[in-house]
């Protein structure tokens, strides 16, 4: 736009100062229009592209190395790809292990613990209460 007589400069920059801080994000960082990020989640029907649950915060997902906008993902499944560094032979090795998981092929079957996530306040409360209802059982078992 060096060329540009310098009205139109000027009038560009007014368009653009006009802009409301989501539209610029959306124009400077995905060259997209909130009219085009919107047909995006209109097709998506509001639904995150990989979990299809309701979004109250969509993400506008992207290759990092390309800049392709591939669609509109929850905060989570955005950070999950991202964690994953778009690599797709992760991506598939995670699926594998998830279809084939070791542990029960090296113990010839499946082998269950604790549900739960390990570690946290509800898992040890639970622990505490089955070694409970365990230690009743027990002493109510023992020979006379």
């Amino acid at each position: 736009m060096k060329n540009a007589p310098n009205g139109e400069n000027k009038r560009e920059n007014n368009k653009k100062e006009r802009l409301s801080p989501r539209a610029k994000r959306l124009l400077d960082q995905f060259h997209l229009t909130e009219l085009m990020w919107q047909a995006i989640y209109d097709f998506q029907r509001g639904l995150c592209a990989i979990c299809r649950r309701p979004m109250k915060k969509p993400n506008t997902d992207h290759c990092h190395l390309t800049g392709l906008v591939r669609g509109l993902l929850c905060p989570f499944c955005n950070r999950a790809l991202g964690r994953f560094r778009d690599d797709l032979r992760l991506l598939q090795a995670a699926v594998a292990y998830l279809l084939n998981p070791p542990a029960t092929i090296a113990l010839g079957a499946p082998h269950y613990g604790m549900t739960g996530r390990v570690g946290t306040k509800k898992q040890r409360k639970l622990i505490k209460k089955m070694k409970k209802a365990l230690d009743m059982q027990q002493k109510s078992v023992v020979p006379s």
